[in-house]
């Protein structure tokens, strides 16, 4: 089992890494923000506050959204190299 885990892994992995780090991270912290603005916006329709539509603090939440995705997504593709490198060693020995 574990090693099944290990194997999807670096499959997964080696796709990804294909893309590049900049279109990785470019690719995650856009999905998140468009996310988090289309939950935001439905949110507030739900609410009924979507009367009092305000493109600036829309705005706000997307790139918050996208800058605080784009840390996270730098730790994870530096988190999974490192992952990656350690299991194509182990696998060479």
């Amino acid at each position: 089992m574990k090693e099944e885990k290990i194997n999807k892994f670096i499959r997964n992995w080696s796709k990804c890494r294909q893309e590049g780090k900049d279109k990785y991270i470019f690719k995650r912290s856009l999905y998140a923000a468009l996310g988090a603005l289309l939950g935001s916006s439905i949110a507030w329709l739900l609410k009924g506050q979507f009367i009092f539509f305000d493109f600036a603090n829309l705005f706000l939440m997307f790139t918050i959204a996208f800058v605080s995705t784009c840390i996270g997504a730098t730790r994870t593709w530096n988190k999974s190299e490192t992952k990656y490198k350690a299991l194509m060693d182990d696998n060479e020995v």
